[in-house]
């Protein structure tokens, strides 16, 4: 009688059923691991300043000039950090979001760029029409970056590019504020780029301090 229910033939299919769908979870997850590799090469070869091989991973289709790893980090971003220019200058030209910030502080790679000092990335990325006005998580635009850092030269590549010399952080802080005391006091050729701008040396942060206090 067990037979005539159909018992054995309904157990088989059932245990084929979660072996099947045992074997569809196994290829998505090697699947979405070989995305996620993909996706490093081809932050990695943007770091390096390896175009070659990042037209390679673009060809095979194993990575997008978008891609970005889990905490949003694009090519863009690796290549500005790394002063890599040959490679932003290809990801801008194939369209590469230049915008894009990274979850955990919300930097572009114009953040990073201008931060670092790394004036011929930052140019591509301004040619390309990089946000300047673009915020990071703390308020901070590429140009409190870059004053911050005392680096002359993107400072004043933003300062044409249409930066604003007033915007405030999340504290208040103009770029001003931050040149005015970086470590080691770098920032003070950039200080003096601001105030030939017009910055406001005037210009209270949450604790009502300006600049001259800071400096």
């Amino acid at each position: 009688h067990f037979g005539s229910w159909g018992g054995p033939p309904r157990c088989e299919m059932s245990v084929g059923s979660r072996s099947d769908g045992a074997r569809a979870v196994d290829v998505s997850t090697m699947e979405a691991a070989g995305a996620a590799m993909g996706v490093l090469w081809f932050l990695e070869a943007a770091g390096r300043n390896d175009v070659q091989e990042l037209q390679q991973a673009f060809g095979e289709g194993s990575a997008e000039p978008g891609s970005a790893d889990i905490s949003g980090r694009t090519a863009l971003h690796a290549a500005a950090a790394g002063d890599a220019t040959s490679a932003v200058r290809w990801l801008v030209a194939q369209g590469a979001p230049l915008g894009a910030q990274t979850k955990r502080d919300g930097r572009t790679p114009l953040h990073l760029a201008a931060g670092r000092g790394h004036a011929g990335s930052l140019a591509l990325l301004l040619a390309g029409r990089a946000p300047v006005a673009a915020v990071d998580r703390a308020g901070k635009t590429a140009l409190h970056e870059a004053s911050r850092g005392g680096h002359s030269d993107c400072v004043g590549r933003l300062l044409g590019a249409g930066a604003a010399l007033q915007a405030g952080d999340r504290w208040g802080r103009t770029p001003l504020h931050w040149a005015v005391c970086p470590p080691e006091w770098a920032g003070v050729g950039a200080a003096g780029q601001l105030i030939d701008a017009a910055a406001d040396v005037s210009v209270r942060d949450e604790r009502a301090d300006t600049p001259l206090h800071k400096a």
